[in-house]
């Protein structure tokens, strides 16, 4: 199977192999000096493969650059930027909507990054233990209450698959529990002590 680098390849040597035989056939043909046929020979096959060469290389480098500027922001690098962005050019447009991508990308980052900093902070004074779950049912996020109620540290549980402790505790010491479905399928998992007036 042809990759499409040897694609590109071949189809400029076909561009341009007529011409490269029309010069050679005027060479042969004309009553030119054997020392001139090849002089003018090897510099008509040395331009057309430098040619060649070049244009290879202005279509395939820029396509490796978006790869690799798709490939850092799969990997949240959002600092790397494509140049040669221009609205009036077919590839400058291709470079300026990647550029548009990773500001969007780091601008949505820094969002959340912000929201799970101010979440953290609420948590941190909520009198009740909090445990978030993602679709996995791994721990993301958990607030020193739910430590305490564990009786571990924060650290230790993050990542963990720690939703059947969790409901254990309530089952056993008497714990409400409300689960609640977020976005992106996390859930919520607030475990509160009974007071004696529920109680009763």
């Amino acid at each position: 199977m042809w990759t499409y680098d040897r694609k590109v390849t071949l189809l400029t040597l076909a561009a341009g192999l007529p011409a490269v035989i029309a010069s050679f056939v005027l060479l042969w043909v004309g009553q030119y000096p054997w020392l001139i046929r090849v002089t003018v020979g090897t510099i008509l096959f040395g331009l057309w493969l430098a040619v060649t060469i070049a244009l290879r290389d202005r279509i395939i480098r820029p396509l490796q650059t978006v790869s690799n500027l798709l490939a850092a922001l799969r990997e949240d690098d959002f600092s790397i930027r494509a140049r040669g962005a221009m609205a009036n050019d077919a590839l400058g447009q291709v470079m300026l909507e990647v550029n548009t991508l990773a500001e969007t990308l780091r601008s949505q980052r820094l969002g959340a990054q912000e929201a799970t900093v101010l979440l953290r902070a609420v948590m941190a004074e909520i009198d009740v233990a909090i445990f978030a779950f993602n679709s996995d049912r791994r721990l993301v996020l958990v607030n020193r209450y739910g430590e305490r109620l564990l009786g571990r540290e924060g650290g230790d549980l993050i990542g963990g698959r720690e939703r059947m402790v969790v409901i254990n505790v309530r089952r056993e010491h008497g714990h409400q529990a409300v689960v609640i479905l977020l976005q992106d399928r996390i859930e919520l998992v607030i475990v509160a002590a009974r007071t004696s007036s529920r109680q009763s």
